[in-house]
């Protein structure tokens, strides 16, 4: 049972991510960088997902298993830093902004603009609808 809380709670943490990184990518790279930008991020994880178990597996018998798990923490660490010291705006960068209630009430109207385009497509509404069920599993 412990498995299938900690899968949600990871997925939920990568749910959240993703926008997250799409905004900072936006936000930080000029626009005529902006298409270089995306495509070294959409390869950024499945390129880790491909090399870290290699190298894990690599670095089993000269470190084992306690020297991984340092390895692991020290790039960890690397990354917090790397993100604490990047200087990341605060106030709205390209985009202008009327007021806290304008930019809520263009939330809910581009989430529904959303859900209506989904909809209107029967082909992407079942590659959502199939998605969902995969990653709900």
């Amino acid at each position: 049972m412990a498995i299938v809380r900690d899968r949600y709670a990871s997925r939920g943490v990568a749910a959240a991510q993703g926008p997250a990184i799409a905004a900072v990518t936006y936000e930080q790279v000029a626009k005529s960088e902006l298409n270089k930008a995306n495509g070294l991020k959409e390869l950024m994880f499945p390129l880790a997902s491909v090399l870290a178990p290699v190298l894990a597996g690599l670095l089993y018998a000269p470190i084992g298993l306690p020297g991984i798990i340092l390895v692991d923490l020290v790039t960890f660490a690397i990354a917090v830093a790397g993100t604490v010291l990047s200087p990341i705006s605060v106030v709205a960068g390209r985009h202008e902004v009327d007021g806290a209630a304008s930019d809520e009430n263009r939330l809910w109207k581009q989430t529904l603009q959303g859900f209506a385009y989904i909809s209107r497509r029967k082909g992407l509404f079942a590659l959502v609808i199939f998605m969902a069920v995969e990653f709900a599993a």
